[in-house]
């Protein structure tokens, strides 16, 4: 059994708000709110932390002492909500007991809040409902956009041109490429710059091992 959980980063955006993360599928137009025990615990699931490593770094970041039950607690909503790579595949040990079982046990057992996922209206959703413009869409200001962002990123030149929405702060348009763009020979931090929110990666072309080439899509 893989017991080295990864947060799921293909076609997913995160903002941080507060002490929580809004965390947005890009794929399934979902989005899910993670409280600050979700939070802390879905940024250390980087595919190489055990559940001790995951349970020793939540227990110094909140000061408290934490169960290994309370990051499978965790991780059993993540992977409800597929926000954990192959969570089809990824299994929860609860040791025995049921998901209430557990609850109860850590509940009683410790003074950090349960770790909980809620889903949310999601904000492109709810900004169409209102007159928001669609990913790519012409614009004139963020307020025209149902992300919130219009960019100059497909005019060539920023300041000419016309500006588009984008999904964030990135201003790479449709088919922009990036060589070797993570060492770790993935795409998920170049995610961010591409003005539709996705990315496709390609063969390794710039000759650095394990590197990727990543094309905005």
């Amino acid at each position: 059994m893989n017991q080295l959980p990864k947060a799921k980063t293909s076609e997913i955006l995160v903002q941080e708000l507060d002490k929580e993360l809004l965390v947005y599928n890009l794929k399934t137009n979902q989005a899910f709110c993670l409280n600050e025990t979700s939070a802390i615990i879905y940024q250390l699931c980087d595919g190489k932390n055990s559940i001790a490593d995951i349970s020793s770094s939540v227990a110094k970041k909140l000061k408290r002492e934490v169960s290994d039950e309370l990051i499978w607690l965790a991780l059993d909503g993540l992977k409800k909500e597929h926000l954990l790579e192959n969570s089809e595949q990824f299994e929860i040990d609860f040791n025995g007991l049921n998901r209430r079982q557990i609850i109860r046990k850590v509940g009683l057992a410790t003074l950090i809040a349960l770790p909980i996922v809620s889903s949310v209206i999601a904000p492109s959703a709810a900004m169409a409902a209102s007159g928001g413009l669609a990913l790519l869409a012409v614009c004139s200001t963020n307020q025209d956009c149902a992300s919130g962002f219009c960019k100059d990123c497909l005019g060539g030149c920023v300041g000419f041109g016309p500006k588009y929405c984008c999904a964030g702060i990135g201003a790479h348009p449709p088919g922009f490429r990036e060589d070797g763009c993570s060492p770790s020979g993935t795409c998920s931090s170049f995610v961010s710059l591409c003005c539709s929110g996705m990315l496709v990666e390609g063969p390794a072309t710039c000759g650095l091992g394990g590197r990727v080439s990543c094309f905005c899509a």
